[in-house]
């Protein structure tokens, strides 16, 4: 995973160099400064606009005590898309304007949900009902107990005989 996060901030940067020299040559150094800077204001624009209607549907569904999943995908997936969209480049800009198309968001979610399933690193239980999750297991029977603990040790032989032979 490092190895590839390592990856894409190397060829990233340099993808969109490439892409800048191709476009000052192809329309000119100041249409291409320009569609940088007019990307970044629409992006602004939509990223206030969708934003503000996740969050009054997370609101929403707070409201019907429901859990907002999809609303905390919507948020995440357009802080992403908004970093992107004030990074200067065009392929940046690409994948930032993707992810404000809901079918995206939804296809990445879905696609990251299967992925975090298949790891085996994440359990899900639906509610009381003894409904299935989305893995094929089902949850155990009966309550949940949750609590703390405090581990408490055993005094070694020499130091109980120290404690009973202290005066009190």
């Amino acid at each position: 995973m490092a190895l590839l996060i390592l990856l894409i901030f190397i060829s990233v940067p340099i993808a969109e160099i490439a892409i800048f020299i191709e476009a000052g040559e192809l329309i000119g150094l100041a249409p291409t400064l320009a569609l940088v800077v007019l990307t970044a204001i629409i992006g602004t624009a939509m990223l206030r606009h969708q934003g503000v209607r996740a969050l009054r549907r997370a609101e929403a569904s707070l409201q019907r005590n429901e859990l907002p999943m999809d609303e905390v995908l919507t948020g995440l997936c357009l802080l992403v898309a908004g970093a992107l969209l004030l990074t200067p480049g065009f392929l940046t800009d690409s994948v930032g304007f993707a992810l404000f198309a809901p079918q995206f968001r939804r296809f990445l979610g879905h696609a990251c949900f299967r992925y975090l399933l298949r790891s085996g690193r994440t359990h899900i239980w639906t509610n009381e009902n003894g409904g299935d999750d989305m893995s094929g297991r089902r949850p155990m029977d009966g309550n949940v107990i949750d609590g703390e603990f405090h581990e408490v040790k055993e005094p070694s032989p020499a130091s109980r005989n120290q404690i009973e032979t202290e005066p009190r």
